[in-house]
């Protein structure tokens, strides 16, 4: 359990996996509280770095798991089968926490429990934290994605379900430049799939009939932090 200062307990633990600069992750690390178990992921075929293992094992509390290279759905879904806790704390490695942003949003997902999904910084995968058990009730992401796509296409499928999506409207997180989650993969090239696989999935033919069908099912709350 840790505690937030205004005295909430909350069963959580958190995730993060790597990116290309050693650097923004230990800073990433350093912005989560000692006393969240943090579980780490290194894809061993492609972000292999020994040196950051030391620092990631000055915590007592890290699970460190090495991995082939499998796509980023994939390994926040096995970071999710992991999670021993109610609630999971997804962190991009290339992002931080800022001042007392955390402790306040968790204060928040305590006082809407009807809430089962947050995220941090705009809609996209950035920082997500989210109830596990409802997490794989709807499926997890969707592991087609390599990378982008799987966020909006959870969102999605959740909203559509009639369940309501929890937004941290917040300035206290820091998006540091320059990570990246793949050497191999371009960019663009993996975003032009994702959005070939959304389309696909969801039967569109038209930015139109897109835009429509989604009007129809959004459902965000906002809370400032």
């Amino acid at each position: 359990m840790y505690k937030t200062p205004s005295g909430k307990e909350i069963d959580i633990e958190a995730a993060i996996v790597y990116v290309n600069r050693s650097d923004l992750v230990i800073k990433s690390l350093e912005s989560i509280p000692k006393e969240i178990t943090v579980h780490f992921v290194q894809e061993t075929d492609i972000t292999k770095n020994p040196d950051l293992r030391g620092e990631i094992f000055k915590r007592s509390n890290v699970q460190f798991y090495e991995k082939g290279q499998q796509g980023c759905a994939t390994d926040w879904n096995f970071c999710t089968k992991q999670c021993k806790s109610k609630y999971l704390l997804l962190v991009s490695a290339d992002c931080r926490f800022l001042g007392e942003v955390l402790n306040k949003s968790l204060d928040i997902a305590l006082d809407n429990p009807d809430i089962k999904v947050f995220s941090y910084w705009k809609k996209w995968m950035k920082i997500w934290l989210y109830d596990v058990d409802f997490f794989k009730k709807m499926g997890g992401f969707d592991e087609r994605y390599w990378i982008g796509g799987e966020d909006e296409d959870f969102q999605w499928r959740m909203m559509k379900e009639g369940y309501q999506f929890g937004l941290f409207r917040t300035k206290q997180i820091d998006h540091m430049d320059g990570g990246k989650h793949t050497r191999d993969i371009k960019r663009p090239e993996s975003h032009c799939k994702s959005v070939q696989i959304q389309w696909e999935k969801w039967g569109w033919t038209s930015k139109r009939q897109r835009d429509e069908e989604l009007s129809k099912i959004e459902n965000y709350k906002h809370f400032r932090v």
